[in-house]
């Protein structure tokens, strides 16, 4: 972890990182290259590994990650896609090592930003950052995060397989399933891709 920093940036660097590092749909090759969706999630997927954060293994139910050299497992309980209407995608992830639950979200500033737990003043700043960054002519992105209770990973998954399993109007389902969760997120941070 980066030095010269106290415990609470410290937190919030590594979380940032670690969302970066996980919320994504990109798969790494046995060669080491990555393979992605979009040039976006490449981007910050190269990107993170300046600082020491990689994506080292990831199958359709686990991900194994290296955070500053420490590796990580997560089970994939459950990804929400980005679409055209959602403008963001999350992932539903549980910490083998702590059995922690946490959802990881990604996406559009307008979007992301009333699903986050923000005072005026935080929306304030984030949008004096948003607007210094657009002016510069680069894509942002909203990152945010919050921990669950197994109970309420287990209530949720529920109530999405139910969606995924329908016959009828099963994106419309899939898509209000994802919004159930991604709601009263911590916001973890911001990125501008060129």
């Amino acid at each position: 972890v980066p030095s010269g920093l106290n415990e609470s940036s410290t937190k919030k660097l590594v979380d940032f990182m670690r969302c970066l590092t996980i919320c994504h749909t990109v798969i790494r090759e046995k060669d080491g290259t990555y393979r992605a969706e979009s040039p976006d999630e490449l981007a910050l997927i190269e990107g993170v590994g300046n600082y020491g954060c990689y994506l080292s293994e990831r199958g359709t139910k686990e991900m194994i990650i290296k955070m500053y050299g420490i590796s990580e497992t997560f089970d994939i309980l459950a990804v929400n896609p980005f679409n055209a209407d959602r403008k963001r995608m999350s992932i539903l992830v549980k910490e083998k090592a702590t059995d922690k639950h946490f959802v990881m979200c990604k996406g559009a500033d307008n979007i992301m930003m009333p699903l986050c737990k923000l005072n005026v003043d935080e929306v304030a700043d984030l949008d004096v950052s948003l607007t210094a960054m657009s002016q510069l002519g680069l894509r942002t992105l909203v990152i945010a995060q919050k921990e669950l209770t197994t109970m309420q990973a287990l209530d949720w998954l529920e109530f999405f397989k139910a969606a995924a399993l329908s016959t009828e109007q099963r994106d419309d389902k899939i898509a209000r399933a994802g919004a159930l969760l991604e709601q009263d997120m911590d916001l973890v941070g911001l990125t501008a891709i060129e």
